[in-house]
């Protein structure tokens, strides 16, 4: 299974979601948990019913449960092109300035 990014709120309401279910967290605002809520339910994690601003029934989807199974820590994926490709940009920048450097000496 792919890792999902996850933001740090999202980490916490899908932790307490499979704790204790609907139950509101102490430590969240409403609106956030609400819109992790929403954003979870977006990306196949959670479900959840709603009754205007009063949370229902939140609980686990099978793509939920199976990414706590591969993934209980909830790691961020690692963006490895992102890395990569900003490594050869510096070695490139640093062949340039120190080609440039040569070629000053050489003149002098």
């Amino acid at each position: 299974m792919e890792r999902i990014y996850l933001t740090k709120d999202e980490k916490r309401v899908l932790r307490h979601v499979k704790e204790h279910g609907k139950k509101q967290p102490r430590n969240i605002t409403p609106t956030v948990y609400s819109y992790c809520l929403i954003t979870l339910q977006e990306k196949g994690l959670v479900v959840f019913q709603v009754n205007y601003d009063e949370i229902l029934y939140a609980a686990l989807t099978i793509k939920g449960k199976a990414y706590f199974e591969q993934n209980p820590s909830l790691c961020n994926p690692i963006d490895w092109k992102w890395i990569i490709n900003t490594s050869i940009l510096a070695i490139g920048a640093i062949a340039a300035v120190l080609g440039l450097f040569i070629a000053c000496n050489l003149i002098i």
